[in-house]
């Protein structure tokens, strides 16, 4: 009975170590898979094979411009050439770039030149970080080191290769390289970069030109084609719908930097003439943009949170089609996907003979609330019609004024209630109802949430806490 007792237990034994050794290589073998499913294919390689990074980014930015057919690479605005009123007015060359640079943080890049209207007009820096499972494409600042000569090095190159092939209309559909046909196919050049470039030190930098994202949104996971999450995941709080607006605005106008140019532009504004500033999120601001009589042009958003400018006295006192266009140049400029922190801001001003100093003042900021996906679309793959949209505004603000809901009496300009009725009509007309967020800034400096009632006749202002 004890040798069967012994027996028993050494079965026992033996059936657990092979069952916690099943157990282990299970869990072995699933946590590898779980690492590799999140891994980019075209950044794998076999033993003793170098792998190619320039090559691996075009294959994920042309398989990006299919899936959400939109247009950042020549593949795609060849595909639509023929077919399509909406042809992006700038792609990236890849078959001129630099060499793959790795950084002390392990990221791997590589840069590219951005063409429009056949010549280079800024460099891409593409990415792959977070150990390999994400993948980012930024527009280098003109602050970054040696961007003038990394610049003018992807110029001089181009301008040559592109005269070779033009000259031979070396293309695949034909003529190239001219008025109204598509750029010339250029034979691969690897630059070398140096300075800056030459590794070992920090990513260059940039604003965001295609969100970040994992392998599942390209369909290029090694295990799983649907793992990786989404392009520019909306996992960070920054980009969610319920990011907390107030403190954003706050943090922004509390910095002593912003309120000297705050203060200029309500200086400006019962003037006439437009002028505005850009900001980074630091408060640093850029110097005081000129404009014109009902306009100015920010330029560049690369490397900038947002921007702020006034409207004229006979200028409409709220945010603009072009402010809100211009709001998506600043969204996608957010590094690390961060889209909820770009901004726009507007100051107006018009006489009021109870205000203090005679002046009453509109000052209104707005901030992107939708997703990635949607930032792009609207941004790349809608065709907006700038003035058919200022004309439909001001129109839209002349009918707004006869009904004495918006008005302080008939006549007057459009009181604060109907120029948010105002907005939140425009980002419908224009497919962004929803999108937007809304927020006026009082004389004391309150920041208040500006939301549409049910039935959209009137608006509610919420205080900030």
């Amino acid at each position: 009975m004890r040798k069967n007792l012994i027996i028993r237990l050494m079965l026992l034994t033996a059936s657990v170590v092979w069952l916690n050794s099943c157990s282990s290589e299970e869990d072995f073998l699933n946590n590898k898979q779980e690492k590799l499913s999140n891994k980019f294919q075209v950044f794998s390689a076999k033993k003793k094979e170098t792998i190619n990074y320039g090559n691996g980014f075009k294959t994920l930015l042309e398989r990006y411009d299919e899936i959400n057919k939109v247009q950042h690479t020549l593949k795609a605005i060849r595909n639509v050439w023929k077919n399509s009123s909406k042809i992006a007015d700038e792609y990236v060359e890849f078959n001129i770039r630099s060499q793959d640079i790795t950084t002390k943080n392990n990221e791997k890049y590589t840069l590219f030149p951005l063409i429009k209207n056949y010549t280079v007009e800024g460099i891409i820096i593409a990415v792959l970080k977070e150990n390999g499972t994400q993948v980012e494409f930024l527009k280098m600042s003109p602050e970054a080191d040696n961007y003038n000569v990394i610049l003018g090095l992807f110029r001089a190159q181009y301008i040559k290769s592109n005269s070779k092939n033009k000259s031979s209309n070396k293309a695949a559909g034909g003529p190239c390289g001219f008025d109204g046909y598509p750029s010339c196919d250029i034979e691969p050049v690897v630059i070398t970069i140096g300075g800056g470039g030459g590794g070992g030190g920090s990513l260059p930098p940039g604003g965001g030109w295609i969100p970040p994202g994992g392998c599942g949104p390209y369909e290029d996971c090694l295990n799983n084609p649907d793992a990786g999450g989404t392009a520019g995941s909306d996992d960070n709080p920054n980009n969610s719908p319920n990011a907390n607006p107030c403190e954003k605005t706050k943090s922004i106008l509390s910095d002593p930097k912003v309120q000297a140019k705050i203060k200029e532009l309500k200086t400006q504004a019962p003037k006439g003439g437009e002028i505005g500033v850009k900001i980074k999120s630091d408060g640093t601001t850029s110097t005081t943009i000129l404009g014109g009589t009902h306009e100015v042009d920010l330029g560049d958003t690369s490397g900038y949170q947002g921007g702020y400018h006034n409207h004229t006295p006979n200028g409409i006192k709220m945010l603009s089609p072009p402010d809100i266009i211009k709001l998506f140049d600043f969204s996608i400029a957010q590094p690390n996907g961060n889209i909820g922190n770009g901004f726009m801001g507007m100051i107006g001003s018009e006489s009021c003979s109870s205000c203090p100093g005679g002046i009453r003042y509109y000052n209104y900021i707005i901030n992107f609330s939708g997703t990635s996906q949607e930032l792009s679309q609207f941004l790349y793959n809608t065709s907006w019609d700038l003035n058919k949209l200022k004309t439909e505004f001001q129109i839209l603000e002349g009918q707004m004024a006869l009904d004495l809901s918006n008005v302080d009496y008939l006549g007057a300009d459009l009181n604060a209630q109907g120029l948010e009725k105002l907005f939140f009509e425009t980002l419908r007309g224009m497919g962004m109802e929803g999108k937007v967020n809304l927020q006026r800034i009082e004389d004391n400096g309150a920041v208040k949430n500006i939301t549409l009632n049910s039935g959209g006749a009137t608006t509610t202002a919420t205080p900030c806490p």
